[in-house]
């Protein structure tokens, strides 16, 4: 072999040494890329995962609290139908007034709120009994529909209830409020 022909040779031997080292640094890139894709999908996931167990949960707490506050407002508006006072009454009263002013502020919704509102100024301004009924009622349905809403993922109504708004405005005009 002549000098020349070594001398190509070697640049070839030299330009395959390159092209495998940039390949080789391109697979590590590609490796790293793929690893970091990998490791934020999976944190997301359990991000997702965390998130969606918290919303769980808080629809949980949330449900029980409505179920708690109807419960509460349909005592009040039975016992007042019964004509029963006293401790009786005292204690659906305070019951529904714990949950008004403290534990329903943190997970109840606007619509569950207007209710709350609206209730507790019916009973407030000593509306009669059937009044009582019917907004107890009401909120009842204000509040299937909204935890339907939220579980279901749906914004709006029941069927067989109607609208919150409508519902609402119900309310509004029973415990007469401008």
């Amino acid at each position: 072999m002549t000098e020349e022909e070594y001398r190509r040779a070697d640049i070839r031997a030299k330009n395959w040494q390159n092209v495998t080292a940039i390949v080789g640094a391109v697979a590590v890139v590609v490796s790293i890329l793929i690893g970091l894709g990998q490791i934020v999908g999976q944190t997301k996931a359990q991000a997702d995962a965390i998130n969606n167990q918290w919303k769980q949960q808080f629809y949980e707490e949330r449900l029980i609290l409505y179920r708690r506050a109807t419960e509460a407002a349909g005592r009040v508006a039975a016992l007042k139908v019964a004509g029963a006072g006293g401790e009786e009454a005292e204690s659906a009263w305070i019951e529904f007034r714990t949950l008004y002013w403290g534990p329903m502020g943190m997970t109840e919704g606007p619509d569950v709120e207007r209710a709350m509102v609206f209730f507790n100024n019916a009973v407030e301004k000593d509306k009669d009994a059937d009044t009582l009924q019917q907004l107890a009622l009401r909120l009842a349905h204000v509040a299937k529909n909204e935890t339907s809403s939220v579980y279901l993922g749906e914004r709006g109504s029941v069927s067989h209830y109607g609208s919150n708004e409508a519902i609402l405005a119900q309310m509004k005009e029973l415990a007469g409020i401008n």
